[in-house]
């Protein structure tokens, strides 16, 4: 029987160590090939072992190694075939294995496992394949070189871009982020460019505390997000521009504490979110929201001064859990809302100190836990009542409607 050869190709799956210096694109790591091996505790021989005169080939033998008594007994098919039994205290076999069992040769001591070295799990270049880096990858200080061979490259974790970058140019190459995408407290970023090749994020995409970002353009191929979009605190933050080609966005799309974003024009081809939340900005309307249909989770807005237009949501028939209009105060109506038919958890209209006319709101059919209009004064108490008539006490899990106008 022939020795079985075994080269191992190891791709490692972990995480790059961002304390390695070593930026060395090579993607694979392979182990020298060994003449060794069997099924747990047995060795075989190879065509060079000595044989009797039996032509049928090199003689098996077990971790023990065959021995023969003084009686000159020929062994059996299981040890080994032999040729002529030889005299008193014979040799058997051909001498199989040699004294001390050691059969096969070359290739370790009897009944020995695979002795091949441990992989090191140290090198950067374990996370490479030659299509993507197989774990969480740090820009620029895990591999600055990443790009540089021109091969279009998929982030098999999340990639972060790390504080003290300036420059995101080299990471031209990539396509995908299978995990986040993380850009935070990038303070001397001026420009994502350099992004504009991810089409998809598969986790969360996460731009916070970016000061010196004044719109998104960089990640203009960017089409789909599996978890959440968000944007938080953003000083200089004007519009979204960049996002032009974002159509659906599995988790929430989050614009948080921007106090000077006032235009979402750039999510127009924006079909489908699991939640839209705009808290603390100076957006005037949600023109660019247009194309949006399904709303899986909520719609919040709270505490936007300027906002005083929501009549882009005219497309979105249900909202699968809350819709919370919260502290809006140049909102005066909920225009754009005609289309509305079932809220799946919570609707509330609190403190929003302009908002009078709420009509748009009768054609819902159903509110599948509390319905909360309180402290509108602008808003007529008739008309707040009239809301809970419209949709019907027996569509509505409970009610709070109270201190608002006369």
């Amino acid at each position: 029987m022939r020795g079985l050869l075994i080269i191992s190709t190891l791709v490692l799956a972990s995480a790059c160590r961002p304390d390695s210096k070593d930026a060395d694109t090579d993607d694979t790591i392979t182990l020298p090939d060994t003449d060794v091996t069997t099924d747990e505790g047995s060795t075989t021989t190879d065509d060079t072992a000595p044989t009797g005169s039996d032509d049928t080939g090199p003689t098996t033998t077990d971790d023990t190694g065959p021995t023969t008594d003084d009686t000159a007994t020929t062994t059996t098919d299981d040890t080994g075939t032999t040729g002529e039994p030889g005299g008193p205290g014979g040799e058997p076999g051909g001498e199989p294995g040699g004294p001390g069992g050691e059969p096969g040769g070359p290739g370790g001591e009897p009944g020995g496992e695979d002795t091949a070295p441990p992989p090191d799990y140290t090198y950067d270049k374990s996370c490479v394949s030659k299509t993507g880096y197989d774990c969480d990858f740090g820009w620029p200080e895990t591999d600055a070189a990443i790009c540089k061979d021109g091969v279009p490259k998929i982030i098999g974790g999340d990639l972060a871009i790390l504080p003290y970058s300036t420059d995101v140019s080299g990471l031209d190459c990539i396509t995908e982020v299978m995990g986040d995408l993380l850009l935070e407290e990038i303070t001397t970023l001026p420009s994502l460019t350099g992004l504009e090749g991810i089409a998809a994020v598969g986790g969360d995409v996460t731009i916070a505390r970016a000061n010196e970002l004044t719109d998104l353009t960089g990640l203009d191929g960017l089409a789909t997000v599996g978890g959440t979009f968000s944007t938080f605190q953003h000083g200089a933050l004007t519009s979204l521009d960049g996002l032009e080609n974002l159509t659906t966005v599995g988790g929430a799309v989050r614009m948080e504490i921007a106090p000077v974003l006032t235009d979402l024009t750039a999510l127009s081809s924006l079909e489908s979110a699991g939640s839209l939340l705009l808290l603390t900005t100076s957006v005037v309307s949600l023109e660019g929201l247009e194309n949006l249909s399904a709303v899986t989770g909520s719609v919040v807005f709270t505490t936007n001064a300027s906002l005083s237009d929501i009549s882009a949501l005219a497309g979105v028939a249900a909202i699968g859990e809350d819709l919370t209009i919260i502290g809006n105060p140049a909102l005066t109506a909920m225009t754009g809302l005609e289309g509305l038919r079932t809220v799946g958890n919570n609707l509330s209209l609190v403190q929003n100190t302009t908002l009078s006319d709420i009509s748009a709101l009768y054609t819902v059919e159903s509110v599948g836990a509390l319905l909360t209009v309180t402290d509108n004064p602008a808003l007529a108490a008739a008309d707040a009542e009239g809301l809970l008539t419209a949709i019907g006490e027996e569509n509505v899990g409970a009610s709070i409607i109270e201190d608002n106008g006369l």
